[in-house]
């Protein structure tokens, strides 16, 4: 399982990686269509830790040693192969359990207690590069200038990215370092980002935005909060306002049961991978 940000970030951001198939490019895809043992042993791991992660997930969520097991007899492999590179040796299927039971809660823990102002003070853009499907979807899709909000922008890898093509951003995060770094690069560069440190189930701001991104943001917080502050990033749109989402592939279902009680209609304009992609008509 993710031992440190970095490892979080990798298997977020594994769609991102080119030598990947497109099938298993996400770290939150256990259900692939390449088979495991076919798979080049730098992917065996990365499905792995994948399986491993998103079952660790379940555990914390159910509770259930028959949750986990009906979970994992479909990709009982990858999920051995995860165990035994994690402790060193191969275990049985029980063991597996025990092992998952565990451990889940580490997942739990490293997921909402991750010290992100810390990791942000010792790694000056800490997370790289912007996330290739926005990336996409503002060099292909936008054509006009557009007001943005980015919700958990951290050091500014997306809203850096956005301002440059032109764009107006407002960028909101915890931390205040991540938000120091974010407003100190755009001032060196004279881009027009206003960046804000604010709790996301707080954020009340006054103006409506043409584009919300929200960056693998909402799995951070438990699922009454994340249908909450989806239901009120909703209320900061208007006529034609795009709204963005990265997150895990799981919650993704819950996040189109807000859009659906809506007061408005959302068109889908992407499914996939951990990506929802929706415009307000």
């Amino acid at each position: 399982m993710p031992q440190n940000l970095h490892d979080q970030q990798r298997l977020l951001d594994a769609g991102n990686d080119p030598q990947l198939p497109a099938a298993i490019g996400t770290g939150l895809d256990i259900d692939g269509e390449y088979p495991f043992e076919t798979l080049h042993p730098r992917h065996q791991v990365r499905r792995s830790r994948a399986a491993l992660w998103s079952l660790t997930e379940i555990v914390c969520s159910q509770g259930s040693s028959s949750a986990i097991k009906r979970s994992t007899e479909p990709i009982q492999h990858p999920i051995s192969w995860a165990i035994s590179s994690q402790f060193g040796q191969e275990q049985p299927f029980a063991e597996i359990e025990k092992q998952l039971a565990r451990h889940a809660c580490l997942w739990q823990s490293f997921k909402m207690a991750t010290d992100y102002e810390k990791f942000y003070r010792e790694n000056r853009h800490g997370l790289g590069e912007p996330t290739s499907e926005f990336v996409m979807f503002f060099n292909k899709s936008v054509k006009e200038q557009s007001e943005v909000l980015d919700v958990g922008c951290g050091q500014g890898r997306d809203a850096l990215f956005i301002a440059r093509l032109g764009h107006s951003v407002t960028a909101i995060d915890l931390s205040p370092s991540g938000i120091s770094d974010l407003q100190s690069d755009a001032d060196e560069e004279g881009l027009a980002i206003l960046a804000e440190v604010a709790d996301v189930r707080e954020y009340k701001p006054r103006k409506r935005f043409g584009i919300i991104v929200v960056d693998r943001t909402l799995h951070m917080l438990n699922e009454g909060e994340r249908s909450a502050v989806l239901g009120n990033l909703l209320e900061l749109s208007k006529p034609g306002t795009h709204i963005l989402i990265a997150d895990e592939r799981s919650n993704l279902p819950s996040f189109k049961a807000v859009l659906n009680a809506s007061q408005w209609d959302w068109k889908m304009t992407l499914e996939r991978r951990g990506f929802l992609f929706v415009q307000r008509d």
